[in-house]
């Protein structure tokens, strides 16, 4: 098993959050600390595919993936699990989100960018995303989520923006990584 792929059995957590503190050694020794845990289910397995990091104003997640494909949906994913708790969002508005850049580090940010417009703007909540065609300069995706309903939606973290510090998208063995600061 590799560091960045850790699989929990559900059994060993008892939370009524999706934030669970997980501090130890992965198989490198690198020490792993607040790790997010998503609500995404695999088989009675929870897999943890983003960390938050320590950041003095802003919020900050690191967050890894097998191909370009997966990474993109994990940081989409992280982005909105911060939002909210994406288990309540229903999936009853569908949306085709087109970007282009000059580069795939330029491109994550002005996709996230873009996601997180639905949210500030158009008062929408995203849950499912699917990526039909991506390279290093171009997404074309599909987005699914639905209309903030305050009475079912509570929201966690008001993300203004998705900035480019620090933003670098490297490979790391067979993964991909990349960290994101969120200016909230």
């Amino acid at each position: 098993m590799k560091e960045c792929c850790l699989i929990i059995p559900l059994e060993l957590f008892y939370t009524n959050t999706k934030y669970i503190t997980v501090t130890g050694k992965g198989l490198t020794g690198r020490v792993f600390s607040y790790i997010l845990i998503s609500q995404s289910s695999l088989s009675g397995f929870l897999m943890a595919y983003y960390e938050l990091l320590e950041h003095t104003a802003d919020l900050g997640i690191r967050v890894w993936g097998r191909d370009l494909k997966e990474l993109f949906i994990h940081s989409a994913k992280a982005m909105y699990e911060l939002i909210t708790d994406t288990s309540k969002v229903q999936l009853h508005d569908f949306f085709t989100v087109t970007i282009q850049a000059q580069d795939k580090d330029e491109l994550l940010r002005n996709w996230l960018s873009e996601l997180l417009y639905y949210f500030s703007v158009k008062e929408i909540l995203l849950r499912e995303f699917t990526i039909d065609q991506i390279d290093n300069n171009m997404v074309v995706s599909a987005v699914r989520g639905e209309q903030i309903d305050r009475s079912r939606h509570s929201l966690m973290h008001e993300i203004k923006a998705v900035t480019f510090h620090n933003l670098k998208i490297t490979r790391q063995g067979d993964d991909l990584h990349t960290q994101i600061i969120f200016d909230v």
